[in-house]
């Protein structure tokens, strides 16, 4: 036990759900989903992703997504990001991969093409300096795009917090 932590007396369930989000860039652009909403207080944006299915690999997760989201085929080139967070009463680990794209036609899939709540999904070619002036999520990734998208992303597997 780690010095100054008290074991627990009673045992708690460890909750965790792993997630992906993939992360496309060409011609200075990151290819990101926007939420957009009448009121533009609710307005976010995000990278494409999602939760992984019981029978599949991260990486595989990733690919899956993005065809599901864009109707794009991609080659996973290496882990981005590792994104840790409290969510909703649990922890929530996204891994974001670095992706390039092998073939298809950009097209919003069915599930990106759902409206609920007032908010209407859409594909955005955004340069990452845009996506600084935008909400986007997860917060502390924002920030971190339009630096390493200058370095033309040299990190691997940055962990994110």
């Amino acid at each position: 036990m780690p010095h100054g932590i008290e074991p627990s007396r009673e045992r708690r369930a460890c909750v965790r759900a792993v997630r992906v989000g993939v992360l496309l860039y060409r011609e200075g652009r990151v290819l990101a989903v926007r939420h957009a909403h009448e009121d533009p207080q609710k307005e976010y944006w995000v990278l494409p992703g999602g939760g992984l299915e019981p029978d599949e690999s991260p990486a595989e997760g990733a690919c899956r997504e993005i065809w599901e989201e864009t109707g794009l085929n991609v080659r996973v080139d290496r882990l981005a990001y590792v994104h840790d967070q409290a969510y909703r009463g649990e922890r929530q680990l996204t891994l974001y991969f670095l992706c390039s794209i092998e073939s298809g036609e950009m097209q919003p899939g069915a599930e990106l093409l759902e409206s609920a709540g007032g908010f209407r999904n859409e594909l955005v070619w955004i340069p990452p300096e845009a996506l600084s002036r935008q909400r986007f999520f997860p917060e502390v990734l924002r920030s971190r795009l339009v630096e390493d998208a200058g370095l033309g992303f040299p990190g691997e597997g940055v962990y994110l917090f």
